[in-house]
């Protein structure tokens, strides 16, 4: 998880100097920043979770001296705006942009995502957060779930697809890392966040952000679960390992 401010941007290693990025921020010197922090050299795929600025107004950042082989979007293009523009973006460099949907899945190299949200367009709340794309993905041998920025009624959707799902809700319990949604939003599903409780939590959130992110019923829901928390705003680039069978957690600062 990068420390790229108000916004996502998550690295997954599918091989030596090669990873897939899950949301650039807001900022394209931040992210590009931390992709040579963590040596990426390749980005085999950009997933880009909903169209809001601090998700992907990065993206040129993250583009810049890097081989891309795609860009990824959900199905509800909106704002338009910003999916024509990251679509001309990417047209630029010669990089395909493909749609995806809950059941899609991607496979390269080391990392395994498979599409949990969404299936619809959900009226309610922020229609941009709650098309976030929902991503369980496994890079080597550490799994976690990206909520994206969605708001309480998908993340209500996808709890009950969860419950009438075996697969799903066998999968919610064996996440090791979970990247909380929308930046430490009070507008959540307790009953979500306890279906998917993992060891560890990560805010990724500006310092000082104008939205009273993390929310102090956020955090509650998160200790009450039982998950260390970890916040980008407090402890910068984290990064999620594997060491010799033990899964921890390594902060820059």
């Amino acid at each position: 998880m990068c420390d790229v401010g108000q916004g996502d941007a998550v690295i997954l290693r599918s091989g030596e100097g090669r990873a897939v990025l899950v949301d650039a921020g807001p900022d394209p010197p931040a992210v590009d920043r931390c992709l040579d922090r963590f040596g990426v050299e390749v980005l085999d795929a950009v997933l880009l979770t909903h169209l809001h600025a601090d998700h992907v107004d990065g993206l040129t950042g993250a583009l810049a001296g890097r081989a891309v082989g795609r860009v990824l979007v959900g199905p509800v293009a909106e704002p338009a705006e910003a999916d024509a523009r990251i679509r001309r973006t990417a047209a630029a460099r010669g990089i395909p942009v493909v749609v995806v949907r809950a059941g899609d899945r991607l496979r390269v190299g080391e990392v395994d995502v498979a599409v949990w949200s969404p299936v619809r367009r959900i009226a309610a709340g922020s229609v941009p957060n709650n098309a976030s794309l929902v991503l369980a993905a496994r890079s080597g041998s550490v799994d976690a779930l990206l909520l994206g920025d969605v708001e309480r009624e998908a993340a209500r959707d996808l709890l009950l697809r969860m419950r009438r799902e075996p697969s799903m809700a066998a999968a919610a319990r064996g996440f090791e890392v979970v990247k909380t949604p929308h930046h430490g939003s009070a507008n959540l599903d307790e009953e979500l966040m306890a279906a998917v409780r993992s060891p560890l939590a990560v805010i990724s959130v500006g310092a000082d952000n104008d939205y009273g992110h993390p929310a102090a019923r956020h955090l509650e829901v998160l200790r009450r679960g039982g998950s260390v928390v970890l916040r980008t705003d407090l402890h910068g680039d984290v990064a999620v390992v594997e060491r010799g069978g033990d899964v921890r957690a390594v902060t820059s600062r």
